[in-house]
């Protein structure tokens, strides 16, 4: 675990340079900061890292952010409400409707 950290961090002291050169390379992209993370979630990322501090979201979070867009898209496709249970519940189960 130990040389794993050793080997993220000095990898992440890298992280400027290279978003540096990223971003002088014009992608269509630039125009919106919606396309995966962002330069600044890079950096806040990096940083907790390098000082040791936990995360700012845990893995609940992380299931609702994407049960919400399972659900989005879900709704989008078939032009209905989505309830979050039947997201939640996975295929076939807690559709009340």
């Amino acid at each position: 675990m130990k040389k794993t950290l050793k080997y993220l961090k000095n990898l992440l002291t890298q992280m400027p340079k290279a978003i540096a050169e990223l971003k002088k390379v014009k992608t269509k992209f630039q125009t919106s900061i919606n396309q995966g993370a962002s330069y600044v979630e890079h950096v806040r990322f990096r940083d907790a890292l390098l000082s040791g501090d936990g995360p700012e979201s845990g893995p609940e979070e992380g299931l609702w952010s994407v049960a919400v867009g399972v659900a989005a898209q879900l709704s989008i496709d078939e032009g209905r409400s989505v309830d979050m249970d039947e997201v939640l519940d996975g295929p076939g189960g807690g559709h009340h409707g």
